[in-house]
């Protein structure tokens, strides 16, 4: 049915990682959620015409732009991550391109 709840995520992280965020579907044309292999969690979301990431072991209440090539600034990632991040930055460049086209 319409409206009902797809997922709910439980923070995995200890409290001193910060208060995790909390998205609403319609919020943002992007939304994704990634649990690497030792249960770091991830969230990406295109805000501002850029793709952001929060994580818990990054600090929740903290957002990091995301560059073009799927990493992040002073942060070394692991594979999975890095792959994750990539298949993000594709879907919103697209998101972009289809806002140029439409405006441009």
């Amino acid at each position: 049915m319409s409206g009902e709840r797809i997922a709910t995520i439980v923070n995995q992280h200890v409290p001193n990682c910060g208060l995790p965020p909390h998205f609403e579907s319609g919020e943002y044309a992007f939304l994704s959620a990634f649990e690497n292999e030792h249960g770091e969690q991830w969230i990406a979301f295109w805000e501002d015409d850029e793709l952001r990431v929060r994580a818990g072991e990054l600090q929740w209440d903290t957002s990091r732009t995301v560059n073009a090539d799927g990493t992040l600034d002073g942060i070394i990632l692991s594979p999975a991550e890095r792959l994750w991040l990539i298949a993000c930055t594709e879907v919103c460049r697209s998101f972009r391109d289809r806002r140029k086209g439409a405006t441009g």
